[in-house]
């Protein structure tokens, strides 16, 4: 009953997460050709970052989460993602 596979998350990893999920989600709305380069540039993106920001900077993060966050909500394209804050 609701067993988790991994390591517990926190607040700031869940919404992180859901962000990159929501990225995925738009690029399978592209053909195909264009799909390929979207995934591998979100994926190349979200593991540079994850290099080079300190896990435990909690302020770093969620600063850097924001400033993605709300260039998102101001270009509209949370509208596509479907992300849930």
């Amino acid at each position: 009953m609701g067993a988790s596979s991994g390591p517990r998350l926190s607040g700031m990893q869940r919404q992180v997460l859901s962000l990159y999920r929501g990225f995925l989600r738009a690029a399978r709305l592209k053909s195909a050709d264009d799909r390929q380069k979207i995934e591998s540039l979100i994926s190349n993106e979200f593991r540079c970052n994850a290099k080079n920001v300190d896990s435990k900077n909690f302020l770093t993060l969620s600063t850097c989460f924001a400033v993605v966050r709300n260039s998102l909500i101001s270009s509209g394209a949370l509208i596509l993602l479907d992300y849930q804050p």
